[in-house]
């Protein structure tokens, strides 16, 4: 733990150095660190299975006994607020929630007054936008679980077509539509919607602002938007003026693929929202453990039982134990909040 700390401070630090020989310095310091990390590790795992070198079989036939495709191929922080929650689950629920928030209830149809409320409505069932839909299982819980018309937007051309074979497998062409495009550019979806979601994604957009004045030209009057989405801790706002701070948030955007112009803490947020005509704002701050400490917590799990099976290759196994540390690092120091966003464009 010690030496992955001082490898993230060292690409931090050579992130940020401009040349000359304190960056050639701190490569070869860097390079050091991390062959001492990669030696540590295989030691462990030799250690570990070096009494087993002499079964016939041991565990390899583990393989054969995995599901593939997996049934799922959710990619989202999750919400961890139950107990014993799989990492599927928790990245379910997050989408559930959030859905629930704006106002999707299972079997939603346009019947009574709300047939006034959504005149431009083609469908007897609400219409639903999902941006940044991943492989899919957003849409598909969205179609499934609530019975709505449900547009996906992506940009990553692998999980579009993955995703477009996973619908096509449910039987829920009728239901889902899938787009490969921008959600910088929401054009290409001729249609308008009554609620919007964007899960775990506005934060990389290019412009999370731009995207939200799209969406509010996309809602039908009375529409929803919902996010999940990372804001600005503002007691890491009061310390930005540190050099060592501001030096901690390039290295987190950076590698994070957060654009600038996004961080903004939740009272920016709002403004913003208000700006751009939203109404009925409401960001629910959810608490960090429940987030980023679920999330460290599975990744610790998954990359103890890699090793224990002896399933995924090496750097499979470090990329998870990275990941559990970076985001057991965002639980503890107030760099982020995740937040929760729901605004709404009004009926007239």
């Amino acid at each position: 733990m010690i030496l992955l700390a001082i490898h993230f401070i060292l690409s931090l630090l050579l992130f940020t150095c401009t040349g000359g020989y304190t960056q050639t310095v701190l490569a070869y310091v860097h390079g050091f660190i991390l062959c001492m990390s990669v030696y540590v590790y295989l030691n462990t795992y030799h250690g570990e299975k070096s009494s087993k070198n002499n079964e016939m079989y041991g565990l390899q036939h583990t393989l054969f006994n995995i599901e593939i495709p997996p049934r799922t191929y959710w990619f989202n922080m999750g919400l961890w607020d139950k107990e014993n929650l799989t990492y599927p689950q928790a990245c379910e629920n997050l989408v559930v929630t959030v859905a629930e928030i704006i106002g999707i209830q299972p079997n939603s149809t346009i019947l009574g007054n709300e047939a006034l409320i959504y005149p431009l409505c083609t469908s007897t069932y609400l219409s639903q936008l999902d941006v940044g839909f991943g492989c899919g299982d957003s849409c598909i819980v969205l179609a499934e679980q609530y019975k709505g018309k449900v547009t996906g937007i992506t940009n990553e051309l692998s999980q579009y077509e993955l995703a477009t074979d996973r619908v096509r497998a449910r039987l829920l062409e009728d239901q889902v539509y899938l787009i490969h495009g921008v959600a910088e550019d929401l054009n290409e979806c001729d249609a308008h919607f009554n609620y919007i979601l964007s899960i775990d994604s506005a934060y990389h957009y290019l412009s999370r602002w731009t995207f939200l004045a799209d969406c509010h030209n996309k809602l039908l009057p009375g529409g929803s938007i919902g996010l999940y989405d990372l804001t600005l801790d503002p007691l890491f706002v009061t310390k930005m003026k540190h050099p060592l701070f501001t030096l901690l948030l390039k290295g987190l955007t950076h590698a994070l693929h957060i654009p600038p112009v996004n961080l903004v803490t939740a009272v920016e947020y709002e403004k913003y929202m208000v700006d751009i005509g939203y109404t009925n704002i409401h960001i629910d701050v959810l608490d960090k453990s429940m987030v980023f400490g679920g999330l460290s917590r599975i990744y610790r799990t998954q990359s103890e039982l890699l090793l224990k099976y002896g399933i995924g290759s090496l750097s499979s196994r470090l990329a998870l134990k990275l990941c559990s540390y970076g985001f057991g690092w965002l639980e503890s120091y107030p760099f982020f909040l995740p937040v929760i966003v729901k605004g709404d464009k009004p009926s007239n």
